[in-house]
């Protein structure tokens, strides 16, 4: 200890970092584990935009939906993931299934904002978005925001 009488019968002056040092790599490690889980949602490659305008507020919110395409064939409303072979086809369950889930999300806010984004990647296919938002239509839902990241000033794409 630093408080430890030596042979001179005075106390050790000397600063014992050992104590600190382990508390240090205590918080490093728990920041390490709990930093990936604070992103939400999916994470998806977006297309960059110059002129995006700035991000809505709401989208971040865990209430709102949040449909992410990150690949072809593959797709997340909120953290639920959803495949489909053929989005185009109207007796698949799991469109079906995905129409309910979003209209039971809808329910609960109020008209002016039952807004559902879309969040595609880039390597996404058209048809994959289009057979989304027609999804999305089904449920008489019309406010649909398609999302893109924002360039940074004076960076190249």
């Amino acid at each position: 200890m630093g408080m430890t009488g030596g042979g001179s019968g005075g106390y050790q002056s000397e600063i014992n970092v050992t104590p600190m040092v382990d508390i240090m790599l205590v918080l490093l490690i728990i920041f390490m584990l709990v930093t990936p889980n604070l992103q939400q949602g999916i994470s998806v490659d977006l297309p960059k935009n110059m002129n995006a305008p700035e991000v809505d507020p709401a989208i971040i919110k865990e209430t709102s939906a949040v449909i992410s395409i990150p690949n072809d064939g593959e797709f997340y409303l909120g953290k639920n993931r959803y495949n489909i072979a053929d989005i185009t086809n109207d007796n698949d369950p799991q469109k079906k299934a995905l129409g309910a889930d979003i209209k039971k999300l809808m329910e609960k806010k109020p008209p002016e904002d039952q807004i559902v984004y879309v969040k595609s990647g880039t390597g996404v296919s058209y048809g994959q978005v289009v057979g989304i938002i027609d999804v999305i239509r089904q449920q008489d839902i019309t406010q649909i925001g398609l999302v893109a990241d924002k360039k940074k000033k004076g960076g190249a794409s």
